[in-house]
This record gives structure tokens, C-alpha cells and sequence, in this order.
């Protein structure tokens, strides 16, 4: 509990440091086995973050502002920028490019609402930002594509 608990006040440091060891270690051995693990482990951490939720939380519209700004991020910005870069990086290999407009598109799911439960955030807002975000970006992806 107490390693759990120094993760939490530390996550700017354990995040990245998180990253960096998953990276050595797939650089190093290999990683197919961890694929079985992916959905218990993501299951693990946003289970604790959605027992605790009120659903009348969720019909409340207390965070409109910034609901309205994490779309506006997810949708009027990033794809642009997600094309841009891809045009620059790949500019003779159109599927990556494509790919990184996809990955761009999509915003993530339960790993934000975990983080921001381990950040002592409001989940109830992760939830909807979530759940929003991802409802747009599967409606809006074919139109980004063309």
C-alpha cells in the first residue's frame, strides 16, 4: 500500500519512469506473452475508479467548460496536427501517415479515467470526456480520412 500510495503523489515521475522500463524491457525480451495481460490489468485499474460512481453525477452539466474544451482539443486540433506531422514524417509512406491520423482520432479510454482517479481528479468529468470522445471519434473518423 505504502509503494501505491508513493506512486500516486509521484505520478509526473512514475508515469514516464513506467514507460521507460516498459520500453527497455520490449527492446530487451520478448513481449508477446504480455498481451494476455492487457485486459486484466486495464480491468484492475478502472474497476476501483467506477465503483465508487454516482450515476446522477454523470447527467449533471458542472463541467460543461471543460468538456467543451477537451473536445475542441481531441477534434478541432489534434487530427490537424496529427496530419501535419504525418505528411512531414512519412511523406512517401501514406498508411503510417493514415495511422497516425487513426491513433490521433481515437481519443483514449480507460486509462485516462484510471489516471485521473490515481491523481485524486474528477472521474466523474474523465468518464464523460471519455465516453464523449470516443462517440465523436468513431462518427468523425471517416470524414477525417477523406
Amino acid at each position: 500500500m505504502r509503494f501505491l500510495a508513493a506512486m500516486t503523489r509521484n505520478l509526473t515521475l512514475a508515469i514516464p519512469t513506467a514507460m521507460l522500463i516498459g520500453l527497455l524491457y520490449g527492446l530487451t525480451f520478448p513481449v508477446g506473452w504480455l498481451k494476455s495481460l492487457i485486459v486484466p490489468l486495464t480491468l484492475l485499474m478502472v474497476y476501483p475508479m467506477m465503483v465508487n460512481l454516482n450515476l446522477r453525477q454523470m447527467r449533471e452539466g458542472d463541467d460543461t467548460k471543460a468538456q467543451l474544451l477537451a473536445q475542441t482539443i481531441n477534434f478541432a486540433i489534434i487530427p490537424f496536427v496529427a496530419f501535419v506531422l504525418g505528411r512531414f514524417w512519412f511523406p512517401d509512406q501514406p498508411f503510417f501517415a493514415l495511422g497516425l491520423l487513426l491513433a490521433a482520432l481515437l481519443p483514449t479510454s480507460g486509462m485516462t479515467i484510471a489516471w485521473t482517479g490515481f491523481a485524486s481528479g474528477n472521474v466523474t468529468a474523465a468518464i464523460k470526456m471519455t465516453v464523449v470522445g470516443l462517440i465523436l471519434g468513431s462518427l468523425a473518423t471517416p470524414f477525417y480520412v477523406q
